[in-house]
């Protein structure tokens, strides 16, 4: 047995849901573009967010080294500053005990990913001539 095939012809053309192809066009198009839009705000949301996160982070790390610096100064940094000239001793026992830089040590792997090279090199540089290893 033969089949019949339909033929191409306006009658056809003509009563294929071209409305229903437009639709579904149109509706993909916009749900497309929603997406396109959602994503693009939460990637700006998280971006927003590390950037508030690296700015805690170095207000915290500098908070940490001033008042370090400032223990330092105010007790064997002005006895330091007082000496008089070469050959004199300081008579002070000042015990380096402890540990220090706990904010910097908590957070080093997030250091690690900050963007300015020239901010995370001098954190860095700085810790390790704090802990006088240089």
């Amino acid at each position: 047995m033969i089949m019949e095939t339909d033929e191409f012809t306006i009658e056809t053309l003509a009563s294929f849901p071209w409305n229903t192809l437009l639709a579904t066009l149109i509706g993909g198009g916009i749900t497309l573009l929603g997406v396109m839009l959602a994503n693009r705000y939460q990637i700006l949301q998280e971006n927003a967010r590390t950037q508030s996160q690296n700015n805690a982070l170095l207000k915290a790390v500098f908070s940490e080294f001033e008042a370090l610096w400032e223990g330092y100064h105010q007790d064997l940094g002005r006895r330091l500053e007082a000496l008089s000239g070469e050959g004199e001793i300081l008579e002070r026992f000042y015990p380096f005990y402890g540990r220090y830089f706990v904010v910097y040590e908590s957070n080093a792997a997030q250091i690690g990913h900050l963007e300015s090279d020239r901010v995370r090199d001098a954190l860095i540089r700085l810790s390790i001539a704090g802990k006088g290893i240089n």
